[in-house]
């Protein structure tokens, strides 16, 4: 059985927001065959328009929200994310907040698709005390994301060590 495992977050000028999720696909790649085999990763930064958008703005956030905006592909950004989320079977959710000036509406809007499938997983990503932090608190989030984790290598080591049978 393949286990399909979405990668939400922010996604802003910082590279940080493209790196975690590189960072999984290429742990994966690490793996043997039977478990490289075995998980199917789900990367809505893993495409064209993604990395030019990077590149094109240098790691200045106005340029980048102004070339997402003007793009008229963007509008299929919910219908694209939530076929991610109904595909998947584990979310692997990381709520860092990388651009401060950047709200997380999308991956809000992910996170409820989880709440209302109930039968798939969340794993939350945050370097810090997810009780503290607003976004990690609130009901919404706490009560959608079943565990928390302080990076994408542990949150590797759930996925590889509980949610993967072999």
């Amino acid at each position: 059985m393949k286990l399909s495992m979405y990668l939400l977050g922010q996604i802003s000028a910082d590279p940080q927001t493209f790196k975690w999720r590189e960072n999984i696909e290429e742990y994966v790649e690490q793996q043997t065959p039977d478990l490289r085999e075995a998980i199917e990763i789900i990367n809505p930064c893993r495409n064209r328009f993604s990395y030019s958008v990077l590149d094109q703005s240098n790691g200045k956030e106005k340029a980048f929200t102004d070339i997402v905006l003007k793009e008229r592909s963007t509008i299929l950004f919910p219908v694209i994310d939530r076929t991610f989320v109904r595909k998947s079977d584990v979310g692997i959710c990381n709520l860092n907040h990388y651009t401060p000036t950047r709200p997380f509406i999308g991956t809000m809007f992910e996170l409820a698709w989880y709440f209302d499938s109930p039968g798939k997983s969340v794993i939350g990503i945050f370097d810090g005390d997810p009780s503290k932090d607003y976004n990690c608190s609130h009901p919404f989030v706490w009560r959608t994301v079943q565990t928390w984790v302080k990076n994408e290598y542990e949150a590797m080591d759930v996925v590889l060590n509980l949610c993967v049978r072999i």
